[in-house]
């Protein structure tokens, strides 16, 4: 394991879950709109593919 470094991040996934809560309160880094029958809804490209495989495909 030379040249290789180790982190470690306390709270993990408290602090995981409380980033995406912040991002989708704020709208914050949206990069992508879906529409559909006049309705239109703001996502983010990384949890669509992560929960889809038809969107990972989409977006790739």
């Amino acid at each position: 394991m030379a040249g290789q470094i180790c982190l470690k991040w306390n709270s993990f996934l408290n602090n995981i879950a409380t980033s995406f809560e912040h991002l989708w309160e704020e709208e914050g880094l949206v990069d992508v709109t879906l529409a559909s029958d006049g309705q239109c809804l703001t996502a983010h490209k990384v949890i669509l593919s992560a929960s889809s495989p038809f969107f990972k495909k989409v977006f790739q």
